[in-house]
């Protein structure tokens, strides 16, 4: 497209289709035409491609899809070892002193184990036992009627650590900080 400039300063190009005359602050790039031969490439009055019916359509199709996923096995698919990196990264300070004991004492140990997709603070390779530092204030011993939401979820989760450390052979010791 062949452009000039008036004495303004303005970029002047004609509209291939029309020949209308067009000033402009901007480079006229990829603009052959005026907004009333091409309104689409301006924005206005385009052609609606979706309809509400469509839309409708795709909406009950996703709802349908997403009801019948696993979402703990997309989570783990879309993240994969991503997740694992993130919870590697955060380790409490009594984690940090009982690792820092059982190196001290030549404890052969790992650190953040995932076991059959819950992830456990140490397993001691040698005698075969996993190690769950609980933090009073996260990890209540009892469900009580007046707890918060999280709790009675941290409690549900860390009975069914319980039963899942049993089921697999492990001993499990808990030491509540």
């Amino acid at each position: 497209m062949k452009w000039t400039r008036d004495k303004n300063g303005l970029f002047v190009t004609n509209c291939h289709s029309c020949n209308e005359e067009r000033r402009t602050s901007k480079r006229p790039y990829n603009t052959k035409y005026c907004r009333k031969c091409n309104p689409s490439q301006f924005g206005h009055e385009q052609i609606r491609s979706y309809t509400p019916e469509r839309n409708k359509k795709i909406s009950e199709a996703k709802k349908n899809w997403w009801s019948k996923q696993d979402s703990k096995k997309l989570l783990d698919n879309w993240l994969g070892d991503y997740r694992d990196k993130l919870m590697n990264h955060f380790i409490s300070k009594p984690e940090k002193e009982y690792a820092k004991y059982l190196t001290e004492n030549n404890i052969n140990f790992e650190h953040q184990v995932k076991v059959n997709g819950f992830y456990f603070d140490f397993l001691l390779t040698d005698e075969n036992k996993l190690v769950e530092i609980d933090g009073k204030y996260w990890h209540p011993k009892t469900i009580n009627d007046d707890s918060e939401s999280w709790e009675v979820r941290n409690y549900n989760r860390d009975r069914k650590k319980d039963m899942l450390a049993k089921e697999l052979g492990y001993e499990l010791q808990r030491i509540r900080v």
